[in-house]
């Protein structure tokens, strides 16, 4: 870890952290206050949408300043250890107290909550602690971007999480990109935006930034006022009067940024009295807004309905959220002194001399993460045929379980289904599994080997594989366009973006690309992951495969997935790099692997456990079940790496060319299916083969499946000659 200076922070930002804490003071007096808008009562109506603006607005500049300032330093683990401690102290405090006072009843679950981070007592904690932990992965990521690359990503994260949500919600269209782990996105882009200007604009001064922040304000409470009290006739107009202060709003985004901007380049001297406050800032927010006390504290301690209807709304609410300021202000400030001061005074260098003696035992012969450049040095690399068998394998079992899936996955469950039959679907159910691990050993064997190039690298990525999404999202709405038409409906017509997110960006194995775009995305992590010793490669799986089989696969939340595959690309990482080792252990060793993964899946197809469930994640649920596919599926791919070397060695052709060509249309082949499916579907496919026994349901399911997959290797082989070089952008192959 490189040395670092410790400069007071000029006062203009700390002063910002207090007007952004205030205001969300303010909204969470909007938000839990328990008002009821009355048209009796219009200038307090017009201060309560004004009051739901400040929430986000704040959070939003909190997040911004963070970026600003953690864009050039390295992590502290006694930094993180102090935000975790305070975290933790504030919860059980708040538990314990909320419990004496019967403001909650004790329950376990509940203690459990308060006593581990992490586990929903905050959101914002939680969020700003999972971004502490993430924020030296997307310095990297960042300090790898060109300056117009970093301004295109801000752009299309702008757009695509604010703009578009922004007017969607407008006509009642739900289509909000924050999806599940959602807060984490959020946080990753406004740190991304507070980064920006640390990188290119540090001593810059923007015009006007001041104006624009009151326009973006006005703006949203004029047009919210004009929506509530005078659209209500019009039936296609969402007359929510708080839907512009969410999380996706372009004008709290806007207005967080220019404020941002105002107070960057105001010239304030470093003043004690406002650095003291500011430090209580986090404090201030775990202590009011505490998911048992917030009802307490809002509608019993200080009854905020009550003043709604007097003249004296607005001096009240003003008194009330700065009596909770300066309360709990006093608290964190007595907190600090007497017990974080003392011991991490004491402690918080021996932390990071511990941490940094760990990190040196890392290798970085290879390249350092934090070199302003992530360039891998070159290395040959061996074509492996046996991988390209698995590829090929791997996409006719994603079509083939899609096909069972649509046909009638009905036989499979039947009560005189044998066992070894749903042993042997166990084996192609959730084949994803087989995808993320070959594009893992992939990203070694091919990627860091020939030279690892980040900007190239995604670069590449975004045309090859989120360009042919693209155009396979266009193809599907089009096709459920027409599909309408034909069947004069008109329903989904009338709402394009919600027919594209709702009914074709998730549409059946589509949900995969946004989900790879993050893990490619997330590649500094594997390099780390690389250039760790073998011990720690081996510990680092075995947490995340527990983490996996804890958080189950969301196919609509690409943080989930990236979460709950994760494993799959790490064990690919691992068996790419010790290939050789992998390949010459003992055959006895193999066949007590082999034995060992035919109990799990026996057990496992006993149980009907074979099929992975897309669901979102519920700290509720935690510990209740466990994915015990992800350890069957982990076996099963170093079993695949044996058995297709086996194959690869006896040499026969008809099976190399079968395979060779469904590996090197494979891609196409993944997006092509889904207009397979959709076609099924659509001329009542679906269910059709239900009535069949089990023996002639796998049969009829095989064959459609190898035709299926036939017909896309053609379709994506005439394309491929008709647009040459442009093929791989259009259809992946």
């Amino acid at each position: 870890m490189n040395s670092q200076k410790i400069t007071a922070r000029k006062s203009n930002f700390e002063l910002l952290r207090i007007v952004a804490i205030l205001s969300i003071i303010i909204y969470h007096a909007a938000l839990h206050g328990g008002f009821t808008l009355s048209e009796n009562y219009f200038v307090n109506n017009v201060f309560l949408q004004a009051m739901f603006f400040g929430g986000k607005f704040g959070v939003h500049i909190f997040i911004l300043i963070s970026g600003f300032f953690l864009i050039d330093q390295d992590f502290r683990m006694s930094k993180f250890v102090k935000i975790i401690s305070q975290y933790t102290f504030y919860s059980i405090i708040l538990f314990a107290l909320a419990v004496t006072f019967n403001i909650t009843s004790f329950q376990y679950g509940k203690l459990i909550k308060a006593i581990f981070p992490l586990t929903g007592f905050s959101w914002f904690a939680d969020a700003y602690v999972l971004l502490y932990l993430f924020f030296p992965f997307l310095n990297v990521m960042l300090k790898n971007l060109r300056q117009n690359e970093h301004k295109l990503l801000l752009c299309m994260g702008g757009v695509i999480w604010f703009l578009i949500p922004s007017v969607s919600i407008l006509f009642g269209l739900d289509i909000y990109f924050k999806m599940n782990w959602g807060n984490l996105i959020l946080f990753a882009y406004l740190y991304s935006v507070g980064a920006y200007f640390k990188l290119y604009h540090k001593d810059a001064h923007f015009q006007y930034p001041g104006w624009i922040a009151i326009l973006s304000f006005f703006s949203y409470l004029i047009l919210s006022v004009i929506l509530y009290n005078y659209c209500k006739k019009i039936p296609f107009i969402n007359h929510n009067p708080f839907f512009w202060a969410e999380d996706f709003s372009i004008f709290i985004l806007l207005a967080s940024v220019a404020t941002f901007l105002f107070f960057k380049s105001l010239q304030l001297d470093n003043s004690r009295i406002i650095n003291t406050v500011s430090s209580t800032t986090f404090g201030i927010y775990l202590l009011h807004d505490c998911s048992l006390t917030r009802g307490f504290l809002w509608k019993t301690l200080f009854h905020v309905k009550t003043y709604y209807t007097e003249p004296t709304f607005i001096l009240s609410i003003i008194g009330i959220v700065l009596t909770i300021f300066i309360t709990c202000a006093i608290i964190d400030f007595v907190r600090i002194n007497l017990l974080e001061k003392p011991l991490f005074g004491k402690f918080g260098c021996k932390i990071d001399e511990k941490f940094k003696k760990i990190k040196e035992t890392y290798p970085e012969s290879r390249g350092s993460l934090l070199d302003d450049k992530v360039i891998i040095n070159k290395q040959q690399t061996v074509f492996l045929n046996e991988f390209n068998y698995f590829r090929g394998l791997a996409i006719i079992c994603i079509v083939w379980v899609h096909i069972i899936n649509v046909l009638g996955i009905m036989p499979l469950f039947k009560k005189d289904t044998t066992l070894l039959f749903r042993s042997f679907y166990a084996n192609v159910f959730t084949s994803t599994a087989l995808f993320v691990f070959i594009s893992g050993f992939l990203f070694y064997h091919v990627f860091y080997q020939r030279g690892f190039d980040y900007p190239k690298f995604i670069k590449q990525k975004f045309r090859n594989v989120f360009c042919p999404y693209c155009v396979a999202v266009l193809v599907l709405f089009l096709m459920r366009i027409l599909s309408q038409i034909s069947m004069h409906k008109s329903t989904w017509s009338a709402n394009p973006l919600g027919l594209i997110y709702n009914h074709c960006m998730f549409y059946s194995s589509l949900w995969y690309i946004p989900f790879v775009m993050v893990l490619f995305l997330a590649s500094p992590i594997f390099i780390r992951y690389i250039e760790c010793g073998k011990h720690v490669q081996i510990v680092v799986w075995v947490l995340s495969a527990v983490v996996a089989m804890l958080v189950p696969r969301n196919n609509v939340g690409p943080i989930q997935s990236f979460i709950h595959w994760a494993p799959f690309y790490f064990l690919g990482v691992y068996c790419a790099m010790n290939y050789d080792w992998l390949q010459n252990i003992n055959k006895y060793k193999k066949y007590l692997f082999t034995f060992c993964y035919c109990i799990l899946i026996y057990y496992c197809a006993g149980h009907n456990h074979f099929v992975s469930k897309s669901i979102a994640f519920n700290f509720n649920t935690l510990f209740k079940s466990w994915d015990l596919i992800v350890i069957h599926k982990s076996m099963l791919c170093i079993i695949g790496i044996w058995g297709l070397k086996w194959v690869s060695d006896q040499g026969w052709s008809m099976v190399d060319k079968i395979l060779d060509v469904f590996a090197k249309y494979s891609f196409s082949v993944f997006f092509f299916q889904n207009f397979v499916i959709f076609l099924i579907r659509r001329f009542g496919g679906t269910g059709s083969l239900t009535y069949l026994g089990l023996w002639k349901f796998s049969l009829a399911a095989f064959v459609i499946t190898i035709s299926a997959c036939a017909l896309c290797v053609a379709l994506a082989s005439v394309i491929k000659k008709l647009t040459g070089k442009y093929s791989r952008m259009l259809i992946g192959s």
